[in-house]
């Protein structure tokens, strides 16, 4: 069984994925990030070509005019597959708001969604009862989706 997993950019990257290769048996989504929240950050920092710094990448300022012909929110529920979302309550890179809505789109097309909610985990799961629970969760939800 094939599962894609993804975190923050990589999440937006499984959701596009997820809707363009159809053998995939599950999702795992970890603070997934959007289109609109990723240009949020590349807008507060546009200088003319210069590359923009978020986080740990350095991106080329052609990398926000190309990632907006992406759709990850839409492309999520293309093909329904139970999925796991797991969401720091405390991370302020991808706050909550942002990975609703994809909890908002797979609801509306009945994906199969298991939702961890973590109080006060910052987008990096920085402590290690943070990182504990993340890697828990994820071998959990795995565990029994392989056990079918």
């Amino acid at each position: 069984q094939f599962c894609l997993l993804g975190f923050s950019l990589g999440g937006l990257l499984a959701a596009c994925v997820s809707a363009r290769v159809q053998h995939v048996a599950s999702m795992v989504m970890i603070a997934p990030t959007t289109v609109d929240n990723m240009c949020r950050f590349a807008a507060s920092d546009a200088r003319s070509n210069e590359p923009i710094t978020m986080g740990a990448h350095t991106m080329h300022p052609e990398f926000f005019n190309d990632i907006r012909k992406l759709d990850p929110v839409a492309d999520v529920a293309v093909h329904p597959r139970p999925t796991l979302l797991i969401q720091g309550e405390g991370d302020m890179a991808v706050p909550p708001s942002v990975s609703q809505a994809y909890i908002d789109a797979m609801n509306r097309r009945n994906v199969p969604l298991d939702l961890i909610r973590m109080p006060e985990a910052n987008h990096g799961f920085s402590r290690p009862v943070w990182q504990n629970q993340l890697i828990e969760g994820v071998t959990s939800w795995l565990t029994s989706r392989t056990e079918r």
